[in-house]
């Protein structure tokens, strides 16, 4: 349950959330006003996510979950040590 609850923690830091909240200030910050560019981008966004995750939905149909979770689990570790390393220390 320990390992279970670990993994939750790293996929919720993986910072989706923030880009569906962001995506619009960002799009307003490049110049692209209105609400309909608004609107676009966030379905945008939705609709990357929806076609990101198929491949995934069909592997793990086919395989299972055992498989894969090891290997994802040394992928989001050696990305946050990436992230960590690039990042400055707030000394």
């Amino acid at each position: 349950m320990t390992f279970f609850c670990f993994l939750f923690c790293l996929t919720e830091w993986s910072g989706i959330n923030a880009l569906l909240y962001y995506g619009p200030t960002l799009v307003h910050s490049i110049g692209l006003r209105g609400d309909t560019v608004t609107l676009l981008v966030s379905g945008g966004i939705g609709v990357v996510q929806f076609l990101a995750v198929l491949p995934a939905i069909v592997c793990i149909d086919r395989l299972g979950k055992k498989p894969w979770t090891p290997f994802f689990l040394i992928f989001v570790i050696e990305f946050w040590s990436i992230i960590r390393q690039e990042t400055p220390s707030s000394r």
